[in-house]
């Protein structure tokens, strides 16, 4: 927009300064004025400032995507999905952004852990070492059972590329438990459903690994039969 002094304002009408302001460039804007206003007899005294004011509505649509993003991927995981809007907004409240570099380590194995990680955006590895057991992508989540316990972290965790993660600490989370008994009820429930889905996994894995060791036992004794020599 313009600032000016009514000697500039005087010689040029509003129709006349949208096109000037359309076709000159910004930096050349201001003196542009002025020379149009002498020329056309400028008799007092004549200031033109040309101000350009940032977009302030690409600012807001960016916090407005990473804040409905944050909702998003906190709504989606069970621990939170009992919670209404109101609620999951309290959690928000309590998070904050890790930003990683490439190969960046975020939990060390055998650390104790504190905290929930949620990948917002890029990718991470779980790994020992170098051998790699899983890579977790937006939306997906590691540590939640640091919020509860203080057990030593069963894998370290590193960004495979620059990686944005949205945290959650135990004193925080236990804060908002001990001031919102709804709130309490609900993630009581949550937590027992990922207990129960986690031990009916491990009982699956359990029975399958026996049932492959007896198959293994019952092969190897086949063959021992087989290739056993005959007694005489």
């Amino acid at each position: 927009f313009l600032l000016c002094s009514d000697g500039l304002s005087g010689y040029l009408e509003e129709v006349e300064l949208a096109r000037l302001f359309a076709e000159t460039p910004e930096d050349a804007l201001s003196q542009r004025l002025i020379d149009l206003a002498n020329e056309r007899g400028g008799k007092d005294n004549i200031t033109a400032v040309v101000v350009k004011v940032p977009d302030a509505e690409s600012g807001v649509d960016r916090l407005a995507r990473e804040v409905n993003l944050k909702m998003e991927v906190l709504h989606k995981m069970p621990l939170f999905r009992h919670l209404t809007y109101q609620e999951l907004v309290r959690v928000l409240n309590i998070t904050e952004v890790r930003a990683m570099d490439t190969d960046q380590q975020l939990v060390e194995e055998g650390d104790e852990g504190d905290e929930l990680f949620i990948v917002l955006t890029g990718l991470v590895r779980v790994h020992s070492g170098e051998a790699v057991f899983t890579h977790l992508g937006p939306g997906q989540h590691l540590g939640e059972m640091a919020l509860v316990d203080k057990a030593p972290r069963s894998a370290s965790v590193s960004a495979d590329e620059p990686s944005k993660l949205l945290v959650i600490r135990r004193r925080d989370f236990f804060d908002i438990i001990r001031k919102d008994h709804a709130i309490a009820v609900k993630l009581l429930w949550s937590f027992l459903g990922v207990l129960t889905e986690r031990l009916r996994t491990t009982n699956l894995q359990l029975g399958e690994a026996k049932d492959k060791s007896m198959e293994v036992a019952a092969a190897e004794l086949t063959d021992d039969l087989l290739t056993a020599p005959e007694s005489e």
